[in-house]
């Protein structure tokens, strides 16, 4: 079993953290944001038995393109540069599970 290591303690002031998001082969939005949003951190991971790929640019996702959020625990974690749009993904297959922890917003 991995671990994946937080630099900060992530929380808000309102809302569930973390966030768990089912993503399906369907474009599903891990994160909304807008320009602006104020998000300083975000950590994405895949817990799900599928592969899942994110988009940071506020489009819509392709399976094979974007970052790869491998099944089983691969995870993205965006500290010094966050996209102020929202964050998209898509399964390879299936769905799949993805955790979801961020500060501001």
């Amino acid at each position: 079993m991995s671990r994946v290591i937080a630099h900060l303690h992530p929380s808000k002031s309102a809302g569930t953290q973390p966030a768990t998001v089912t993503c399906a082969t369907g474009s599903t939005a891990l994160l909304a944001a807008s320009s602006g949003s104020g998000y300083t951190y975000i950590l994405l991971q895949n817990t799900g038995a599928n592969d899942v790929y994110v988009d940071l640019t506020g489009a819509t996702p392709t399976v094979g393109g974007g970052f790869l959020l491998a099944a089983n625990g691969g995870s993205l974690e965006l500290v010094h540069w966050v996209p102020q749009v929202a964050i998209n993904g898509i399964a390879d297959s299936g769905s799949s599970t993805v955790e979801v922890l961020y500060t501001g917003g």
